[in-house]
């Protein structure tokens, strides 16, 4: 990447996460998609997570899915 591009997002935003989810829990669900370099999840509890991948097209390219995650949309 040049150093005039601008930073592309690589955090997505997971809304509706149950508590019992772990950060463990959604980075092995997320690495299918690409090489996850943070999972934060919020304390206290507050139905969601933000993922953070290596590269920018794969979080460009989950933005807006409707994914399963745990038997969760």
């Amino acid at each position: 990447a040049g150093a005039d591009e601008p930073m592309r997002c690589r955090k997505i935003f997971v809304g509706r996460c149950t508590e019992d989810m772990t950060t463990d829990e959604l980075r092995q669900f997320f690495m299918q998609y690409g090489e996850v370099t943070d999972v934060f999840i919020p304390k206290p509890f507050r139905a969601f997570a933000f993922v953070t991948f290596a590269d920018d097209q794969v979080a460009q390219a989950l933005c807006g899915e409707d994914l399963i995650i745990m038997g969760v949309r």
